[in-house]
């Protein structure tokens, strides 16, 4: 069975190459016997791991881009994008919080790099399965979305959000991040990490004038002063570069932070993270970890791991609390794991039942 995992991003993105690895794990322990797997990303050559991997963009020059981007104002995929998906016998899209449009960025990238995929997969009858994510403000695209994942075999929502305006759409289900159930399949095994450490801080720009940079800043001062160090989850090239915006609010990036959740003596005993998956990605590490939310997948994933005392929103936070939270669980993190203990068997639940619903969508 050719199998073809659509909408990846780049894997120098951490969170972007997270979900893209346990998708694939997911479809290899589901999947039949000598299946084969394909991938559809934006930067194809961050995932060498796949034996095809097409990009939607075109070519990675101006005219390429530019070409691509041309055809989906006359209605048309571009030509690589279509014939991949022509090619396969199945397509998953991975998960993740691509189909928005929010703005007029968001608008335009999802029109034209992330829908088309979905469309195509429609158009040509291969069966489509999303893995959880998180779907919404759909606007003008409204009409044209839901009758996608109306067509779809399966569509798994991450947030709670997005599974009420969905809810009606039958194939619709709701499920923790993939990130999540991987924590929780793997709980019992997890080394946390020692007490006593450093702290770790993961920061990124947000839109808007608010209060955010200036709440930052302050949250910054405080913990710095303790020895917290700057790490960042995305590499150069990524798209996503945070260095920036880290020392413009005080804080000079020490290093990546897989690098540092990699090498177990050079673990943080907590961070505190602004990106959704810098916070799970140190959680799977071991590493407690306090995360500021600036969207509806942050809030979700925290409640499904029975963390709701741990996630604030980003725009409005209390500097003072969260630095509290972060001391405390540097000394102390036993209660934050129990909590995740206590949300386990819930969220094992699921993830078997999305590989169940799975192997049945993979079967011929």
């Amino acid at each position: 069975m050719r199998i073809l995992i659509a909408n990846a991003y780049n894997a120098q993105n951490a969170g972007d190459g997270l979900l893209v690895h346990l998708a694939h794990e997911a479809l290899r322990s589901t999947a039949p016997p000598n299946s084969s797997f394909g991938l559809i990303a934006s930067a194809p050559q961050t995932f060498p791991a796949f034996e095809t991997v097409t990009a939607p963009a075109g070519d990675l020059n101006t005219f390429g881009r530019l070409r691509d981007v041309a055809t989906r104002f006359v209605g048309r995929t571009p030509t690589r994008v279509f014939q991949a998906i022509q090619a396969s016998d199945r397509v998953v899209a991975v998960g993740g919080g691509y189909m928005r449009f929010g703005h007029a960025t968001e608008s335009f990238k999802t029109s034209n790099v992330h829908l088309p995929q979905w469309e195509s997969a429609t158009r040509l009858g291969r069966p489509l399965f999303l893995l959880p994510q998180s779907i919404g403000p759909l606007g003008r695209s409204r009409n044209a979305v839901r009758e996608i994942l109306a067509s779809a075999e399966r569509v798994y929502v991450r947030d709670e959000r997005s599974f009420e305006d969905l809810r009606d759409i039958s194939t619709v289900r709701r499920a923790p991040d993939l990130a999540v159930m991987e924590l929780a399949k793997d709980l019992n095994l997890l080394e946390r990490s020692p007490s006593g450490g450093t702290i770790g801080l993961i920061f990124r720009p947000l839109r808007g004038r608010t209060a955010y940079p200036d709440s930052v800043r302050r949250l910054s001062e405080r913990l710095t002063q303790s020895g917290a160090i700057g790490l960042l989850q995305s590499s150069a090239g990524s798209g996503n570069q945070d260095d920036a915006f880290m020392r413009s609010v005080g804080v000079q990036p020490a290093d990546r932070l897989l690098n540092r959740l990699t090498v177990h003596s050079e673990r943080p005993s907590v961070t505190v993270s602004v990106r959704l998956h810098g916070s799970l990605q140190s959680l799977l590490a071991g590493v407690p970890s306090i995360h500021l939310s600036y969207e509806r997948k942050g809030f979700s994933a925290y409640d499904d791991l029975g963390l709701s005392n741990w996630v604030h929103n980003a725009y409005s936070f209390d500097p003072e609390l969260v630095a509290e939270q972060a001391h405390s669980l540097r000394e102390d993190s036993s209660g934050y794991w129990n909590s995740i203990v206590i949300a386990q068997a819930k969220i094992e639940n699921a993830r078997q039942q999305l590989l169940l619903d799975l192997a049945a969508f993979l079967t011929d």
